[in-house]
C-alpha cells in the first residue's frame, strides 16, 4: 500500500494530456494551406516583377538593335525586325499566361516564360552584333 500511494498521488497530480481533436487538425491544416497559398502568391509576384523588368529592358535593347540593323541593309533589317517582333510577341503571350494563372498553375508555365524571354534576349544580342 505504501508503494501504491505515491503512485496514485503522482497520477492524480499529472494533468491529463491534451488530446488533438479533428477540429484542431482541420484548423491547423487550413492554416497550413493558407500559408502555402500566400507563399506561392509571393513567389509568383516576385517572378512577375522580375520577368516584367527583364522584358522591358530587352525590348529597349531590341529597339536599339533594330535601328542598328536598319542602317546596314534593308533586307537584313526587315528580316531581323520581323524575327525580333515575333520573339517579343511570344514572350509577351507566355508572360500574360503566367499573370493570369492561379497560385499553383503559374509554376508550370514559368519555364515557358523564361525560355521565351531568353530566346528574345539572344535574338536582340545577335541583332546588336550584326
Amino acid at each position: 500500500m505504501k508503494t501504491l500511494l505515491p503512485l496514485l498521488l503522482l497520477a492524480l497530480s499529472v494533468p491529463a494530456f491534451a488530446q488533438t481533436t479533428a477540429g484542431d487538425v482541420k484548423k491547423e491544416t487550413g492554416e497550413a494551406v493558407d500559408a502555402t497559398k500566400r507563399y506561392a502568391n509571393e513567389k509568383k509576384d516576385e517572378f512577375e516583377a522580375r520577368m516584367e523588368a527583364k522584358l522591358k529592358a530587352i525590348k529597349d535593347e531590341m529597339i536599339a538593335a533594330k535601328e542598328n540593323v536598319k542602317a546596314k541593309t534593308k533586307d537584313t533589317a526587315d528580316a531581323t525586325a520581323r524575327d525580333l517582333d515575333a520573339k517579343a510577341k511570344k514572350a509577351d503571350a507566355k508572360f500574360a499566361e503566367v499573370k493570369k494563372a492561379s497560385g499553383n498553375a503559374w509554376s508550370k508555365l514559368k519555364g515557358g516564360v523564361e525560355s521565351a524571354v531568353d530566346e528574345l534576349e539572344k535574338g536582340v544580342e545577335n541583332a546588336k552584333a550584326k
